[in-house]
């Protein structure tokens, strides 16, 4: 039945999300009728993606859906836009009214129900649509109100070229602390006092606009302020031209923007560049005072990236504001001597911070910081309703005469910090000489590394995953191996780090893919007994965040005539957690192609369950850590194997490494083992002999 209703033109974009069809379609044309512009999805996991890409406005949401449910959808949307920001009206079928009062206390802005009431849809639809329009508006008449206020602020300069001659408000002069009768009219009062670092592009930036090669002179650079500190500035003019063209005087504005400079926003705590500054002027006065002892603290947190990936970043940047607010209620509870400088907390970044402490008289004020920020961490967090422990390590560098830098004390702290997690996280280090050694060495086995890439003179082993009953080889795990010229064999703890942060991970993995898969190939081609088997084939995560992945996995299996069903990449919860959609697409993809999927290390992170939701895994391989701990662990191995069982997914245990932990894998009905019972990770050759040897035996 048609409509007969008048209606008014609503603006805005809606997403119509129901699993069912018909429902969809029959609400889009309803709609489209009536003006509104409509886009539809058909399952909670499309309409967030649909959400990501951006440009709607309002969502109306089916509660009722298979794999992920609307209120499930909600809560994900709510953690990145507010109720005003992407309204969401709620369509239920159920007559449950705590499915109404869960929806609005997760977020919902409005609800209908099925049947619907047409004219009553539209009526909320159209007041939700125009109650953002007005936010929209409201944001942005409050926007460029911000922006006029901030330009009052502004100190104002007009200079003469001609008389080079320059007047400075008021204003311009306090920003540097000066009264305004303390500054002349001249260029130099403003020219000198540019960083010398930032005169050159300073000169450049005035240059360019002066002869028309810009329309706007336009600079950001450092003024020295008359205590003789520098301050951030943003100086920005149009220059006004005679008859002939030629700029005759140029007027302008400057704003103070040291606060957005040297000021972490997630924090509020001083950043890099204003520790960096902060932490010169206390070298020199320690040095000018005879050496009164100077200190630096790198904080780093333990296990944050695997947070991270397991809560997703939303959640990580609210832990981290956390962390500062800690961190700094530890710094203003500490007492010091009336006289003696407040020691400077900062964040460096990512899970960093940075603790500057100057005139130290007392042997026992570093460690009891240390103690103190350490002991701040161990307490839960509790950030959007997940309970997170997590510890940290920090490194301590005293002043020395070695350190004629800032950036030497921080490296320093820096190297002594990753010895404090060497050993496990939750302590802390004093920098010594064998640590600055070591990160030398590091930067050798970086290079080192590289050209090992370039010259073939990497290696891949192969380690055989059995089956537990019989013996049987089902396949092998490809392990890649470094035995260096000089150094001998690397493990690959040694570099399989380094080269994930240097960058090098993508070409280490292709290398390993294209011997692995060619062994597999040329081993079915030749052995008969292995014409079964697969070959498994370790994953980063920077490979699956990267596009591209599919295609080298695909052209790979073609060159070497092995079929997808061979090949099982292997990933961990850590690699695959999180909110990285390109990562769990490529996931996907991989396994539409035949490729088989294994969860590595299963039970050591965060979000295993939720993960079994989400992605096709095929195996589950048993982290060796509880099959070392048999038979204390053997409730734990039970449930995971009831847990594979019902997702349908086979499972390997991993580290079996005696006769007694293989018994006890078969009497729990573990089809799959792997592990030094059986045999070490050996070279191509070897594993060929293996393969014969058990095969014909």
């Amino acid at each position: 039945m048609v409509d007969s209703e008048k209606y008014d033109k609503v603006a805005g974009r809606l997403l119509v999300v129901d699993d069912i069809e018909m429902n969809r379609d029959l609400l889009q044309r309803r709609l489209e009728r009536r003006g509104v512009d409509v886009v539809t999805a058909a399952s909670g996991s499309e309409a967030l993606e649909v959400i990501r890409k951006g440009g709607i406005d309002l969502l109306l949401l089916d509660i009722n859906m298979p794999d992920m449910d609307g209120m499930t959808v909600l809560r994900v949307i709510r953690e990145t836009h507010t109720d005003s920001e992407l309204p969401v009206i709620m369509v239920t079928a159920r007559t449950d009214s705590r499915d109404v009062v869960n929806a609005l206390r997760d977020g919902a802005n409005d609800y209908v129900t099925k049947p619907i009431d047409f004219p009553v849809l539209y009526a909320r639809i159209r007041t939700h649509l125009s109650r953002k329009l007005a936010m929209v508006s409201l944001r942005e008449s409050e926007e460029r109100y911000a922006l006029a206020m901030r330009g009052s602020s502004a100190g104002l300069w007009d200079w003469d070229l001609e008389k080079d001659e320059l007047f400075y408000s008021a204003r311009w002069k306090t920003m540097l602390g000066f009264r305004k009768d303390q500054l002349g009219d001249g260029a130099s009062e403003w020219l000198t006092r540019i960083h010398p670092l930032d005169r050159t592009q300073f000169d450049e930036c005035l240059s360019e606009h002066l002869s028309g090669k810009s329309l706007q002179f336009e600079c950001e650079y450092r003024l020295r302020h008359c205590d003789g500190t520098y301050l951030w500035m943003m100086a920005r003019g149009i220059a006004v031209r005679n008859s002939e063209g030629r700029p005759v005087r140029i007027t302008g504005s400057q704003i103070d923007d040291t606060e957005g400079k040297t000021l972490d926003l997630l924090t509020g705590l001083p950043n890099r560049m204003f520790l960096l500054a902060q932490l010169q002027r206390a070298l020199e006065r320690a040095r000018g005072l005879g050496g009164l002892p100077l200190a630096v603290m790198f904080l780093d947190l333990d296990r944050f990236k695997l947070l991270n990936d397991s809560l997703g970043h939303s959640v990580g940047d609210l832990f981290i504001a956390e962390v500062g607010k800690r961190l700094h209620s530890v710094v203003a509870a500490a007492e010091f001597s009336e006289g003696r400088t407040v020691p400077l907390l900062a964040r460096l970044g990512g899970d960093e911070f940075a603790l500057l402490v100057s005139d130290i008289e007392d042997d026992n004020l570093v460690d009891g910081l240390a103690k103190s920020m350490l002991s701040a961490l161990e307490k839960p967090f509790v950030v959007k309703d997940h309970s997170v422990v997590v510890s940290g390590s920090i490194g301590v560098t005293m002043l020395s005469e070695a350190h004629e830098q800032p950036e030497d004390l921080l490296r320093d702290a820096d190297n002594a910090m990753y010895r404090a997690k060497a050993k496990g996280g939750g302590s802390f280090v004093y920098f010594d000489q064998s640590m600055h050694e070591m990160a030398v060495e590091r930067l050798e086995i970086e290079t080192d590394l590289r050209h090992a890439l370039l010259n073939d003179e990497l290696d891949v082993y192969f380690q055989p995953i059995v089956l537990v009953d019989t013996g049987e080889i089902e396949g092998f795990e490809a392990l890649v191996r470094w035995i260096h010229s000089e150094r001998g064999f690397v493990p690959p703890d040694a570099f399989i780090g380094i080269a994930e942060e240097a960058g090098l991970i993508w070409a280490l993995g292709k290398f390993v893919l294209e011997r692995s898969v060619a062994q597999m190939a040329l081993w079915r081609d030749e052995i008969p007994a292995a014409h079964s088997m697969s070959i498994s084939v370790n994953v980063a995560r920077r490979q699956l965040a990267r596009r591209g992945l599919l295609e080298v996995v695909s052209e790979t299996l073609a060159k070497h005539g092995l079929p997808p069903q061979a090949l099982k990449l292997e990933v961990t919860e850590s690699t695959v957690m999180g909110d990285a959609t390109q990562v769990k697409k490529t996931v996907h993809e991989l396994r539409e192609l035949g490729v088989a999927i294994s969860m590595d290390d299963f039970g050591t992170g965060y979000s295993s369950l939720s993960l079994l939701h989400q992605l096709p895994f095929d195996v589950l391989k048993i982290d060796r850590s509880f099959i070392s701990r048999l038979p204390q662990e053997v409730q734990l191995v039970k449930t995971i194997l009831q847990l594979a069982e019902g997702f349908g997914m086979s499972v390997v245990a991993e580290g079996v490494e005696t006769k007694e932990q293989l018994e006890l894998m078969r009497k729990l009905g573990c089809k799959y083992a792997q592990g030094y019972f059986f045999s070490r990770p050996l070279p191509a050759s070897k594993a060929t002999g293996y393969i014969l040897q058990q095969t014909t035996s």
